[in-house]
């Protein structure tokens, strides 16, 4: 499904009903919004993992504006707080009123910048591997204790930008495993269910991550 808001289209799909019959009464369900991360992802990858939560709620998995199913924009527009102000309109757009919000990884900057900029619209906030500061040079430094040089390597040149198909198949490879537990391996898995929207991703590694830090704003 689509909607417009602020003059784009933003693709939506809804799982699980919104409200149960109990005892001859219609009784509103819980409704979570998933925010995906990459940036540049879709929600296709949370589909497996949050899903199955639509036996207890009403999941809504939206793709962010230019990701996905959405309607193509251009990167310089997907800031974290466009990205934000867009969710608050979606959920005025088909009246979601206090969803529980749960942003994974960039998703999750998205959300916090959903919290802080809108207060009150939210019945709840997950942060899912997200943070209000992200410290690149002890990210790759502790990523080079537990991986290597070369994963380091990989990390920093995608980090710069470069998300050409040799430097994500080098991060992929190299990378990659330092995201999951290796009891849960197999939900990197899940990746390939979504597409990536490079020009996004490198936009946001390159001009908005690095400038990331809501540190002084977690007290609101």
């Amino acid at each position: 499904m689509r909607v417009s808001v602020r003059g784009i289209e933003l693709y939506f799909d809804v799982v699980g009903a919104g409200h149960d019959v109990v005892e001859g009464r219609l009784i509103p369900r819980p409704v979570i919004l998933a925010l995906h991360g990459g940036p540049g992802f879709d929600h296709a990858y949370l589909r497996p993992g949050l899903a199955p939560l639509s036996e207890w709620a009403q999941v809504v998995f939206l793709d962010l504006r230019g990701q996905g199913r959405s309607q193509p924009v251009d990167a310089r527009t997907c800031t974290f707080d466009a990205m934000a102000d867009d969710v608050a309109a979606f959920c005025d757009a088909i009246g979601l009123d206090k969803p529980l919000v749960v942003g994974h990884s960039a998703g999750g900057q998205v959300a916090l910048k959903l919290a802080l900029n809108h207060p009150g619209r939210l019945g709840g906030l997950v942060l899912l591997n997200a943070a209000a500061r992200l410290d690149f040079a002890t990210s790759f430094a502790t990523l080079e204790r537990s991986h290597g040089a070369d994963a380091r390597a990989a990390a920093e040149q995608v980090f710069a930008g470069d998300l050409g198909p040799q430097a994500l198949e080098r991060y992929m490879r190299l990378v990659a495993p330092a995201y999951a537990h290796p009891g849960t391996a197999h939900a990197l898995a899940d990746l390939a269910l979504s597409g990536l929207n490079p020009d996004i991703a490198a936009h946001v590694f390159v001009h908005d991550l690095p400038g990331y830090d809501e540190r002084h704003r977690l007290g609101e």
